[in-house]
């Protein structure tokens, strides 16, 4: 019955991801090389040619003056007319001129205009000036300020991706980002599509450009032969480390009887039974890995000089200033810690966009790992024995998915797993408190935690139910977390008290959900699959997401509620996050991830041998999808200052891995949901001894 409930939940989920991506498809057409804008040269004047003109402020003006063919300021490139921009100086203006135009999803485009600034634009930090750009598209655009010598081109290109309507905007000065002073001349706007050999040829010279609103392409992006073999390697070292952890495991569970001692620690080998030996050997193993992988490759390319730089601006600006000033998404734990890191840094001399820096950034991360490793290992020593504790441990050292985020990245997601696993362990003791201080913490590191919080409330509630001796100290516990987590966003939040937002850090915590720019993009999943963008996932899309999400929650919760099993709480946690990483449209890299370390924790502490498979199809998956999507955009040749690109829509790569990874999703949440309501099976243990399997042989006979 379970097994057809799946399938049943299978097709459904598979037949709405194909009409999503089937409704972001639309039926225009457009010709290649014609002409898409309506009066871009600006010959038939503005009024009811197309174009719109907007401003805002004190001043500033949008004229089309004539020149004819004898007058001094006639140009036969320009025509009889031109755009001119004009802020007043000593005054404020936002001031722009925009066509909406339809377009053709996936192709790829080319959008250009001739400019001339006459005068300097005089605009505040941060500010544009004078702009080239996608309405609603903030990063992508050609911007200047300074005088030209004559008339400059600009030229951008995009794929369409899922998109059947643009709105190509030229201003000067913007909503936030006033402009003072400055005259700009612009003519000859053009948007036009191209044919494959051209757009192939775009792609292939200038990705970061071309590839800023996702695609399909038919180019290898970047990648070199060394991108190519670091990726490969990365993935063969996944498979083969997991492969042969599970026949390490496997051949100590079968040696004879007599050579393996109650405590699972190997008779007549000394230095086997010295847990703190092996710690260290296993520890030193996982700093060794990651530094090696640090200094290879210090960054995500442009991603770590944006962490680099904007550490260097909470220093200048101090934390509030920074938080005031700059549209952030870290998580508060995050920005702290980048400040601490930051202002030790500075005396050492270590700047933005140098590998020292980015290494020196990853220390955090990099430690947590480690604890992380530590942690778990004197867990399974404490079970199973030191030498199964030095099996689990290397192969946390050794494996890509720990160490994706912390030593190739540069993210603080790492300290988050930490305090979600402490949590958990927390949980499975019922100490109330360190669940309580450990979860705030996580969540502190980390937005995507929250996604367990509906799960962690129900399990509060029960505990607070069914043991009175709790119900002291768990309104005392959430309280305090309440009042403390408020208290650490106030440095953040000192200049929006001014503006009337009080809760800024929290509506930013709310809103980086909705964030495509955050969430959303370069991961495999369930849109992935289907060739759905995920920077332009239709409406549809997003609300079918919504959906998944909240069903996975309530899945999560549900199984917990049948047999209310605190150690099970740690798969239905686990399932929770590969549940919505899956199936909804704005996830990161990092969700994936934060779910199997909750996984191969649960793994470590009952030997569930599906589960361990399960675990490794996810560890493959998350390793290709980190070291491909750094790969395609030069990182790993380029190092700090490549280029971060979005992977493609129809991208080839993107849709096998991403069915691997609801394949392995689905046989995931039939092995939970077996043990959740199959109770009458046992575990299937990951290894089992001669001993074990003789007399279960034996058992068999004798029930025949």
């Amino acid at each position: 019955m379970k097994k057809k409930i799946l399938l049943t939940v299978l097709v459904l989920v598979v037949a709405v991801a194909l009409l999503v991506g089937c409704s972001a498809k639309s039926d225009n057409t457009v010709d290649t090389d014609a002409e898409l804008l309506s009066n871009g040269n600006f010959e038939l004047n503005v009024p009811d040619t197309g174009w719109t003109v907007s401003k805002t402020g004190e001043s500033g003006s949008v004229t089309f003056p004539y020149f004819s063919a004898d007058a001094q300021g006639y140009d036969a490139e320009r025509g009889h007319r031109y755009a001119v921009i004009t802020a007043e100086s000593g005054k404020t203006t936002f001031t722009r001129v925009s066509q909406t135009v339809s377009i053709e999803p996936h192709r790829t485009y080319r959008l250009s205009v001739d400019y001339r600034i006459t005068t300097t634009v005089a605009a505040g930090d941060g500010a544009k000036g004078f702009y080239l750009t996608l309405d609603g598209f903030k990063y992508f655009y050609r911007a200047a300020t300074v005088e030209t010598d004559g008339w400059q081109t600009w030229k951008l290109y995009f794929n369409s991706d899922n998109y059947d309507e643009v709105t190509v905007v030229l201003g000067l000065g913007e909503a936030d980002y006033i402009a003072q002073a400055g005259v700009v001349n612009f003519d000859n706007v053009s948007l036009v599509c191209l044919d494959d050999a051209a757009a192939a040829d775009v792609v292939a010279q200038s990705l970061s450009q071309a590839n800023t609103l996702g695609g399909k392409y038919d180019s290898n992006y970047r990648m070199s032969g060394v991108d190519v073999v670091f990726t490969v390697l990365i993935v063969v070292l996944t498979a083969g480390l997991l492969v042969a952890a599970y026949f390490a495991l496997r051949r100590l569970s079968v040696k004879k009887d007599v050579e393996i001692a109650p405590n699972g620690m190997v008779k007549g080998s000394s230095i086997l039974k010295n847990t703190t030996f092996l710690l260290i050997v296993t520890l030193v193993v996982g700093f060794a890995m990651r530094l090696v992988l640090s200094l290879t490759l210090f960054g995500y390319g442009a991603y770590e000089n944006a962490v680099m730089s904007n550490t260097t601006a909470m220093l200048e600006n101090k934390l509030w200033g920074y938080y005031f000033n700059y549209e952030t998404y870290y998580a508060p734990g995050a920005m702290y810690l980048l400040y601490v890191m930051g202002a030790i840094a500075a005396p050492l001399k270590l700047t933005a966009g140098t590998q020292g820096m980015a290494i020196f950034l990853k220390i955090p991360a990099l430690i947590a790992d480690l604890l992380l490793i530590a942690i778990v290992f004197l867990a399974v020593d404490k079970r199973k024995g030191s030498v199964w504790a030095l099996v689990i441990g290397l192969t946390m050292a050794l494996l890509p998915v720990l160490y994706a985020a912390s030593a190739l990245w540069g993210v603080y997601t790492s300290i988050a797993a930490l305090f979600l696993v402490l949590t958990f362990m927390a949980v499975r003791k019922k100490q109330v408190i360190k669940m309580t201080v450990f979860y705030f913490l996580a969540v502190l590191f980390a937005e995507e935690a929250l996604i367990l919080l509906p799960l962690l409330v129900v399990y509060a509630i029960m505990l607070y139910v069914k043991y009175p001796e709790t119900r002291m100290r768990l309104p005392i516990a959430a309280t305090v977390a309440f009042v403390v987590g408020y208290a650490v966003t106030v440095p953040l939040a000192l200049d929006y008290y001014v503006a009337g937002h009080p809760f800024i850090v929290l509506e930013r915590y709310v809103t980086v959900f909705n964030q495509n720019d955050y969430f959303a993009r370069n991961i495999f999943n369930l849109y992935a699959m289907v060739g759905v963008g995920a920077n332009s996932v239709n409406t549809a899309g997003v609300v079918m997401g919504a959906i998944f999400a909240a069903a996975s929650m309530l899945g999560g919760i549900a199984m917990y509620l049948k047999n209310r099993n605190r150690q099970d709480l740690l798969m239905y946690a686990a399932w929770t996050l590969i549940a919505v990483y899956t199936t909804s449209v704005r996830m990161n890299l990092w969700v994936l991830m934060l779910g199997a370390v909750l996984l191969l924790t649960y793994v470590a502490y009952t030997d569930e041998k599906r589960l361990a498979w399960c675990f490794g199809a996810f560890a493959v998956t998350s390793a290709v999808n980190a070291c491909y999507v750094m790969a395609v955009g030069g990182n790993v040749k380029g190092g700090v200052g490549a280029a971060g690109v979005t992977v493609a829509s129809l991208d080839p790569v993107a849709i096998v891995f991403s069915a691997l990874t609801l394949v392995t999703f689905f046989a995931l949440t039939y092995v939970v949901a077996d043990v959740c309501l199959g109770r009458k099976k046992p575990f299937m243990p990951l290894v089992r001894s001669k001993r074990d399997r003789n007399k279960e042989k034996g058992n068999v006979a004798d029930q025949q």
